[in-house]
């Protein structure tokens, strides 16, 4: 993968080029925080320079510096594209400083997934998403939203191509086409309004939360992946990557270390397509709880490894009921987990 210079920014790979890849989008909100009002154009965006921060080889980067504005608002940004060596996907930074009421600000990410369906990251991994339809007389009590949530990322594929969009924090997409769009802030004043046509009436007590208008500092960051169409290898691959980005290695000096410190062996997942979901000491204090969640539409083998030897291990239920007894070799505990289904076990 690799990004040209110039503006409008390239985004290059595998021979796959996507000119002009990203847009500011700014429009008026005049809805409350239970139900968005987006309304005409706001700020008018416009691109104060464009500089070279990293050349490479192990890093390479390129900042811009944006304005958008009208007469009585303001947004300034700085916008960081990171490309680090060896690196499937680009990290895009955003910083900046906000001054605009009443008003949605988006990130709009292009794409070459013509034709594409949406999955989206949800709480027991990504599920596909459709534009919700309701009838007539449920849309004059509250127009449904083009917009949607995610977790940790949201993909776009078509039967030859895919690309990630992964967020750091930011819960709020909408697929168009073939663009993903990301809210950066959403700005408003009032905790519910009755003069919006998207929901007639109140949707709770009428208050002022003018802290809700965002105003100040902002920061995000988001990653683009471009990989291929929606197969078991690359669910696994997008699923893995989306660790890598939103939790990196980093590296610190401890002076205290004097020698070389012996590895440590932690819990680790195995196996193609399992997510890792969460491991806790029980709510009796008595086990460890491992969960996983398998991503693909069939069973799949996996197992956990704890580094020590495991004296007992059993499937649980979600809310921590033991079920049956699980065969344990060492320090390694092999299961099998049915298609998109959680797997809870018990350990000691």
């Amino acid at each position: 993968m690799r990004f040209a210079e110039e503006h409008p920014l390239t985004l290059e790979q595998g021979g796959r080029v996507i000119r002009d890849f990203i847009e500011w989008e700014s429009r008026r909100d005049r809805g409350d925080l239970y139900t968005p009002a987006i309304r005409e154009p706001k700020l008018a965006p416009r691109l104060l320079n464009t500089r070279l921060v990293h050349r490479g080889p192990l890093r390479a980067s390129v900042e811009q510096r944006w304005r958008l504005r009208d007469a009585d608002n303001r947004v300034d940004a700085r916008v960081r594209f990171v490309l680090d060596a060896g690196a499937d996907w680009l990290r895009v930074h955003v910083t900046g400083v906000s001054a605009a009421r009443d008003h949605r600000l988006r990130l709009r990410f292009r794409t070459d997934v013509d034709g594409g369906r949406t999955f989206a990251d949800a709480a027991f991994g990504p599920v596909e998403r459709v534009a919700l339809q309701v009838s007539e007389e449920d849309a004059t009590m509250e127009e449904p939203v083009p917009t949607a949530p995610l977790q940790r990322y949201v993909s776009l594929f078509n039967g030859r191509v895919g690309a990630t969009l992964f967020s750091d924090g930011l819960t709020e997409y909408e697929t168009e086409a073939t663009t993903i769009a990301v809210t950066l802030l959403r700005s408003v004043g009032e905790l519910s309004r009755s003069d919006i046509v998207e929901r007639p009436g109140h949707a709770g007590w009428p208050a002022p939360t003018p802290d809700a208008q965002c105003l100040g500092p902002f920061d995000a960051e988001v990653a683009v992946m471009l990989h291929g169409p929606r197969t078991e290898a690359v669910i696994d691959e997008v699923e893995r990557a989306s660790d890598d980005v939103l939790f990196p290695l980093t590296g610190e000096t401890l002076r205290s270390a004097l020698h070389i410190p012996p590895p440590v062996h932690g819990v680790a997942l195995e196996g193609i397509g399992l997510s890792f979901s969460s491991a806790k000491e029980s709510e009796s204090g008595e086990w460890l709880v491992l969960r996983c969640v398998n991503l693909l539409d069939k069973e799949s083998a996996g197992s956990w490894r704890l580094g020590r030897a495991v004296r007992e291990a059993h499937l649980a239920r979600l809310d921590e009921t033991v079920l049956t007894p699980l065969g344990a070799s060492g320090d390694k505990i092999p299961f099998l987990a049915p298609p998109r289904g959680v797997v809870t076990i018990l350990v000691r």
